[in-house]
């Protein structure tokens, strides 16, 4: 039976129906065969090429490498650090500014105005002493008519007091220190060169007060100290007849941290009331103008840009203060701080580099180093007189006028005994001679006990100013005594004598004489050795 095949278009169409998915399974059937063959048919690599004998190769090249002698200068080869070039260094812009700005400032910039630091007051000393002041009769018609002035004629006297004066006898201690005047201005110099809101006036240091303390002295336990502020005396020097003229240059006080002197009448103030390292720069040798030294060795004095400091300019001033409400026989310490004016209070927030600084009126140095311990006295006082020498031992003797204050009268006492080396100067009279400050007039006192408790220590001078032994030239003697609070003090005979010559009673001509303004008669100038 034959098969015809129909060619036409239908015929194609269901052909492909019933035997295409025959024909594609054979097409990919003869494709996978013929990927087989070729695949057969491909070369393999040698056995030297293999991944294990490749491994191997490897290790045996990193060994060589890491066992190698390289070096570059022996084989002349030139290695490169590509790291290190690809680095990009930074350019000295120095190298490439201009000489001159372009467009110069008019004037130098302005910074901000910094916090000066106060400086603390240094070199602290107490004295003590116990002292008649004269006080305003406030019942009188003429009540302050009172001077300044001393007694007329009386070489070392105290403030001649108004007759009708009343006289207070108390003991007082005396705090006296150095304000850093050359360091605080330049530390102001520094704070406030070239800043905004520049001051010359407010840009100095203005002291306005000081605060001081002490410390009562507990013998048993002399180390602790509990400080207490030392009571106001503004009451009593409110009642002061006058204040003395100061003897300290102005420009040594710093006005506002001294205290005037109050008119003691039974003596001078003397250097209680002055500072040993206090001194102007025209004062000889000792010259305190601060100076700095430049990179070239020379030395200047820097000027400010507000606060100038010149060469007149003083290194200290003077800080002193009183303490008019300690007692006799007890022992203290002080210590001190002082108030300036904030020289930055209420300025604009912009210019100052601490802006809480501003609310503050006032800014304050630390506590000052303390002092010694200071021993108040007792109203008794020992002043030194003429020598004479013993003709047994050769041992000069003293006359020495002891002096004791009588509390309810406001005056002196005094009377003259002579004394040796190692002699306590205490004795008792049935009568004792006193002059009332007031009028001069002479007053008899009973039965005064002299009970000093002060010890001659040592004796100098007394000595023969001639190999003549009957000469009667003798050296002016200084005594060294230590009083009952233990205090060591030296009197010396030309310092003392006029004391001593103003205390002893004299004629009653001389008595007039004194009472119209002349001096009182003095014996002779006493021969000056030629040592101390």
């Amino acid at each position: 039976m034959k098969v015809k095949l129909k060619l036409d278009l239908q015929s194609v169409k269901n052909a492909a129906l019933e035997h295409g998915e025959k024909v594609a399974l054979g097409f990919v059937a003869i494709v996978f065969l013929m990927f087989i063959y070729s695949a057969l048919g491909r070369e393999v690599l040698d056995a030297s090429k293999q991944p294990d004998r490749l491994l191997s190769k490897v290790d045996q090249a990193t060994a060589h490498a890491s066992q190698a002698d390289f070096d570059p200068a022996r084989d002349q080869l030139q290695v490169v650090e590509y790291a290190d070039r690809a680095k990009r260094r930074e350019v000295d812009v120095s190298l490439y500014g201009a000489p001159l700005l372009f467009d110069p400032p008019l004037a130098p910039p302005k910074t901000r105005r910094d916090d000066p630091k106060p400086l603390a007051i240094e070199q602290l000393r107490a004295d003590s002493g116990f002292g008649v002041f004269a006080l305003v009769d406030t019942a009188a018609d003429d009540a302050g008519a009172g001077n300044a002035s001393s007694r007329g004629g009386n070489r070392g006297a105290g403030h001649k007091p108004n007759p009708k004066a009343q006289l207070d006898a108390r003991p007082y201690v005396v705090v006296t220190g150095l304000v850093p005047w050359y360091k605080q201005m330049r530390e102001y110099s520094r704070a406030f060169e070239d800043a905004l809101g520049e001051d010359p006036e407010g840009d100095r240091p203005q002291y306005m007060s000081c605060l001081l303390e002490r410390a009562e002295i507990n013998p048993a336990e002399p180390d602790k100290l509990d400080w207490q502020p030392v009571p106001p005396s503004d009451d009593f020097e409110t009642e002061w007849e006058a204040k003395l003229d100061d003897t300290i240059p102005d420009e040594l006080l710093e006005k506002n941290l001294v205290t005037s002197l109050g008119p003691l009448v039974n003596g001078t103030w003397g250097d209680a009331v002055s500072h040993p390292m206090l001194r102007t720069s025209g004062s000889g040798s000792q010259s305190v103008a601060k100076k700095a030294d430049d990179k070239d060795g020379s030395s200047t004095v820097r000027p400010a840009a507000t606060a100038k400091v010149t060469k007149s300019e003083i290194e200290y001033r003077l800080c002193r203060a009183f303490d008019f409400h300690v007692e006799s026989s007890k022992k203290y310490r002080y210590r001190i701080k002082a108030r300036l004016q904030n020289p930055n209070f209420g300025l604009p927030i912009p210019w100052l580099k601490n802006p809480p600084s501003s609310s503050s009126e006032f800014i304050e140095t630390e506590w000052s180093n303390p002092t010694g311990t200071v021993a108040v006295p007792d109203g008794f006082g020992a002043l030194a007189g003429t020598a004479t020498r013993d003709s047994k031992s050769y041992d000069p003797e003293v006359t020495m006028m002891i002096t004791s204050i009588v509390p309810d009268e406001g005056i002196e006492a005094f009377t003259e005994v002579t004394v040796k080396r190692a002699s306590a100067l205490e004795t008792s009279a049935a009568k004792a001679k006193a002059i009332d400050p007031r009028d001069d007039s002479l007053r008899d006192l009973e039965d005064v006990q002299f009970n000093t408790g002060i010890v001659v220590i040592d004796i100098h001078g007394g000595e023969s100013m001639s190999r003549n032994r009957l000469s009667t030239l003798i050296e002016p003697v200084e005594v060294l005594y230590r009083d009952r609070q233990g205090n060591l003090r030296v009197r010396n005979e030309f310092d003392d004598e006029p004391l001593m010559e103003d205390r002893r009673p004299v004629e009653q001509s001389s008595k007039e004489d004194r009472a119209g303004g002349d001096p009182i008669p003095k014996r002779p100038a006493r021969p000056r050795s030629g040592g101390r």
